[in-house]
């Protein structure tokens, strides 16, 4: 992975806190959605329990309470009174005195009773006693209590882990933006060097030829000539790149005859071979098709650029083929020349635009 940009690295980070501030709402709200459904289906089960006590014979209760806990609370699972007009009868001697606002509740209720906090219901029996039944909460609130711990020990952890994913996340997503920005940097930095030079040599040559001779003078519109051309051919390029770029999906792909451009483009290319005394052939099959389907001026300028190169590099009185091979439906295109080849150190650098 490569290093980022400043800038880039900033994006990535706030996304990533963007991303986390997200998700961290939504799990805020997830939570606490699940704290409340919990404790009320606990209580639910409370109530439920309570219920099926008021259904059970009165009195005695097998079991009854026996005391109060280390922890404060009851170990029974409910509390009974009878409450009637003349007294409160308990289920046992230890039970604390029912609360006056608990005497004629029907409704499930929480109440604060006995150092704890119980759940009081109530129903009127037939022969117009009141059963009072309670449970303690005791088992709710710890479960609810240990859940609360849980999702506050949990929430930073996953937090965290969504910060550190949406963050290497982004800097995957931001590694091709790089690649391309260092990209167009260099080749912004190449072609204004590549610009730069014939420049410098038009310029150097037009202030000798203001003083010399008219040899001295020729000789200088020759180079002149050569320099032009090469700016001629970067600009060629850059807008060819530039129209690439700006609108890929106007170059139709259509059927396209390699054999024909090549032939085309060894003829194109005749004279400037010719000046260096090099022989330039097309080695095409004859009858055999070789089609392909592509833009027909990429192919066009890919295999212009191909025997530009060679003609340039090869040495003088050398030879340069364009050779075009079809086998089982492959159509093969290459230009073979004798001149020194590319150095191996520059092998992976071949396509980098501007590259000497």
């Amino acid at each position: 992975m490569m290093r980022m940009s400043r800038p880039l690295r900033r994006r990535a980070l706030r996304v990533a806190v963007t991303a986390t501030a997200t998700v961290g709402a939504l799990l805020v709200v997830v939570l606490a959605a699940t704290y409340f459904v919990v404790a009320r289906n606990l209580t639910a089960g409370v109530d439920d329990q309570l219920r099926e006590r008021m259904n059970s014979p009165l009195l005695p209760v097998e079991g009854s309470l026996s005391g109060e806990t280390a922890d404060g609370d009851f170990d029974e699972p409910a509390l009974e009174w009878l409450v009637t007009p003349q007294k409160i009868v308990t289920t046992a001697p230890n039970v604390p005195t029912l609360p006056l606002d608990m005497r004629e509740v029907t409704a499930p209720a929480s109440v604060s009773f006995a150092s704890g906090t119980f759940r009081f219901a109530g129903v009127t029996r037939s022969d117009g006693s009141h059963l009072i039944v309670a449970a303690s909460l005791f088992p709710v609130t710890h479960a609810v209590d240990t859940l609360l711990v849980s999702e506050a020990v949990a929430t930073p952890v996953v937090l965290l882990m969504v910060l550190l994913g949406a963050f290497v996340v982004g800097r995957r997503v931001a590694d091709p933006i790089e690649r391309m920005r260092q990209r167009q940097l260099a080749f912004t930095a190449d072609a204004s060097h590549e610009l730069r030079t014939p420049l410098s040599v038009i310029r150097a040559e037009t202030s000798l030829a203001r003083e010399g001779t008219p040899d001295q003078v020729r000789q200088a519109l020759v180079k002149v000539d050569s320099e032009v051309e090469r700016m001629r051919r970067i600009v060629d390029d850059l807008l060819w790149l530039a129209r690439f770029q700006v609108e890929p999906q106007r170059h139709e792909r259509v059927p396209v005859d390699v054999a024909t451009i090549a032939t085309v483009t060894v003829n194109r290319f005749e004279v400037v071979a010719a000046r260096r005394s090099i022989t330039l052939a097309a080695d095409v099959p004859g009858e055999q098709s070789a089609h392909i389907i592509a833009p027909p001026d990429w192919i066009d300028h890919v295999v212009g650029i191909l025997v530009d190169n060679a003609c340039r590099y090869a040495p003088v009185g050398g030879h340069v083929t364009v050779c075009v091979r079809n086998e089982a439906g492959r159509t093969d295109l290459a230009v073979s020349d004798d001149g020194p080849g590319v150095p191996q150190a520059d092998v992976e650098h071949l396509f980098d635009r501007y590259r000497r």
